[in-house]
């Protein structure tokens, strides 16, 4: 049905682009005026009149080039719109509601001084009471109108003007079929084979089929769709389907558009989903462009679609055609963005919910998850397919209850064991998991901002660009992945804010994690740090996950040009326009102990802490060990150490907070720009 209805969409597109100036010419001039269009010299000459009809038309000539309010249901006291213009009768309020800027001059023609004369050899004319030719069509298909631009419109020999209730003014074909015409308002539409245009006030254009029902149109926010019923599953739709999980993510801007992902017993590709402003009265449609198995059940799939040209910071509506499933996301605002940060979930259903609620509570916008999510180290067996429909289908959502847009980047977790070797840092064959099958956002080929699976951006507006980093999972951080990371630091003086998320950290202090030889940290250090430090006014912070507990570096600078490989790994100062780091991690996995030397270590160049504060467990993991100052331990329960980050981002400054599973607060940054 898409490629039909995309056919005839075309086929209209460019019958239009043929007859433009041929619509424009009749459109109030010829075949109005013969049937009840009213044209005014003023707008004080139509304000006296009533309409006969509801929706009868109307035109101001463009001589008239005065002001007046525009009209409501309360009288003509809206805002203030020209006198000049096209009206619509509107019976309900008794008032002529301005509709359009086309218009017609008067030199073009006198107004309600109009007949439709044959002329000589068969040629059609409008003339006024003196007898002058304000439009005439020739024999040979010529059109041409006083006061107009020439127009060529090919011939028309095999066309017949007729007389037709339905059309002001319509041209019939050899077949005997009405081919194009006016409509009563003046508007000028083609007809297309067994479908009809109609009039009907839920449209701004509308297609009937045989059968009499509308088969699709455009609405009078000019979006084009099909009709699928009323009931959200109880029209005409062909198939039907139980809708399940459903989120969302960016797709380029989340103000703007988000790809919306869901999970039904269907594999036909092309379902619909319908959304609308919460409230709102048309519905708006999108097919899914992206259809694919539930990894480990066939039974089951994914279908994605894109909802574009969405309102900032606005509450859409959701619904499936042919399934009972509702549902409502929101948009991200384009300024005072809040910003979850999470990673290391590794499926620990215990945790999730009071993450989610936590979240959805203290505001955020977006969430953000920095890897090792289900912990599945790239297989796709049962169990692993349902801690990630437990995560995808946890309660990101605001307090009112719509779907938070997702991020989600890779870990070594989440792309590593199709070899069963273990995950990608500790011998796996760094093949990608099934993320990449669940997710649009850096995994779907078409995503406009995608470098490579986990290797993509998100921009709001001017007041947030977040840069992703496949930290060496599937992806080198050297070569393309820092030569294209490069290209995207260079836009940092575009926004007001830039934060970087890896899975992998640059600085650690985990006991577990041996800091001289991680290849990735290197790497972040030699390589990302400077190219980041030279957009330090811009840059927040670099955000990571895999350690497992709290920390927060100082702002720190590295020189360039260290090797990346020995040599660079106590070599950094502490530095205003350095970068600060801040994670590590977890929502859920494995609570790991913290080395009092790792975070104490010092700069071999000016003596300067690694770390201002951490926290993590103590060797024996039985309970809280803090280093630094600022973490407030009085929030600590126990032996947890999971947090998540909250952040915000708005025009005065931002500020980044450490909250536990209660959404109390662990560690917090507060800085002014």
């Amino acid at each position: 049905m898409d490629a039909a209805i995309t056919g005839i969409d075309e086929d209209v597109d460019a019958l239009r682009g043929d007859v433009s100036d041929l619509a424009a010419e009749l459109d109030i001039v010829g075949a109005s005026i013969t049937t009840n269009q009213i044209v005014a010299a003023s707008w004080s000459d139509l304000v006296t009149l009533a309409g006969t009809i509801d929706r009868q038309g109307a035109e101001v000539v463009a001589d008239d080039t005065g002001t007046h309010g525009a009209a409501s249901v309360t009288g003509y006291d809206g805002p203030l719109v020209a006198n000049a213009g096209r009206y619509s009768w509107s019976e309900s309020w008794s008032r002529w509601v301005r509709v359009g800027d086309a218009v017609v001059t008067a030199a073009a023609i006198r107004p309600l001084q109009a007949a439709l004369q044959i002329g000589d050899n068969g040629a059609a004319r409008i003339v006024d009471q003196d007898g002058a030719v304000g439009l005439e069509i020739g024999p040979d298909g010529i059109v041409k109108g006083a006061g107009f631009s020439f127009f060529n419109g090919g011939s028309l020999a095999t066309f017949t003007i007729v007389e037709d209730e339905a059309w002001a003014w319509a041209l019939r074909a050899q077949d005997g079929e009405i081919a194009f015409g006016v409509d009563h308002n003046g508007v000028f539409y083609p007809t297309i084979g067994d479908f009809t245009i109609v009039e009907d006030e839920a449209w701004a254009l509308a297609v009937r089929a045989q059968d009499g029902e509308i088969a699709f149109g455009v609405d009078h926010n000019g979006v084009f769709y099909p009709t699928i019923g009323d009931n959200g599953g109880g029209g005409d739709w062909p198939i039907s389907h139980v809708v399940t999980t459903v989120f969302a993510e960016p797709w380029s801007d989340p103000s703007r558009s988000l790809a919306l992902t869901w999970v039904n017993n269907s594999a036909v590709d092309g379902i619909v989903v319908e959304y609308r402003p919460r409230g709102g009265a048309a519905w708006m449609a999108s097919a899914s462009q992206r259809t694919r198995a539930w990894p480990s059940d066939s039974g089951r799939h994914c279908h994605s679609a894109v909802l574009a040209d969405l309102t900032p910071d606005t509450v859409y509506e959701l619904r499936w055609p042919g399934a009972a499933k509702t549902e409502s996301v929101k948009t991200c605002p384009r300024s005072d963005v809040t910003v979850a940060f999470g990673s290391d979930w590794h499926g620990n259903t215990s945790t999730l919910p009071d993450f989610a609620t936590a979240t959805g509570t203290l505001g955020a916008d977006l969430v953000c998850l920095a890897g090792d999510l289900a912990g599945d180290d790239g297989q796709s067996t049962a169990p692993d397919m349902a801690y990630w429909e437990t995560l995808l289908s946890a309660s990101w959502r605001t307090p009112g209850g719509a779907l938070l847009p997702l991020v989600a980047l890779v870990g070594n977790h989440d792309a590593s064991d199709h070899a069963g070797t273990g995950n990608a840092v500790h011998g796996g064959d760094g093949l990608i998991g099934p993320i990449s099958a669940l997710m649009s956002w850096a995994y779907d080929d078409d995503q406009p901002t995608r470098e490579a699976d986990g290797v993509s951006t998100v921009s709001i507006g001017r007041e947030l660009l977040i840069i992703g980093l496949n930290t060496s999972h599937t992806v080198p951080l050297a070569g393309a992945q820092f030569a294209w990371f490069e290209e995207q630091i260079a836009r940092a003086p575009d926004y007001r804010h830039v934060i970087v998320v890896g899975h992998c950290p640059a600085f650690l202090a985990a006991a577990d994690f041996n800091f001289e030889y991680d290849d990735q940290s290197r790497v972040l250090r030699t390589s990302y740090w400077p190219a980041m430090q030279a957009f330090a006014d811009k840059v927040r912070f670099y955000l990571a996950g895999h350690e497992h507990i709290l920390t927060v570096t100082a702002r720190l600078a590295i020189a360039p040009g260290l090797d990346p490989v020995s040599g660079n790994d106590l070599k950094w100062t502490t530095d205003p326009g350095g970068v600060m780091q801040i994670g590590s991690g977890p929502m859920g996995g494995g609570r790991m102990a913290l080395s009092a030397v790792k975070a104490g270590t010092v700069s071999t160049e000016d003596g300067s802490p690694k770390m201002i504060a951490a926290m993590g467990r103590d060797a024996g993991a039985n309970s809280i060990q803090v280093h630094g100052s600022g973490i407030v331990t009085a929030n600590v329960t126990g032996s947890e150490t999971w947090h998540m980050w909250h952040c915000r981002f708005d025009p005065t400054g931002w500020s980044a907070t450490a909250y536990n599973r209660d959404g109390l607060t662990l560690y917090e940054i507060d800085e002014g720009i």
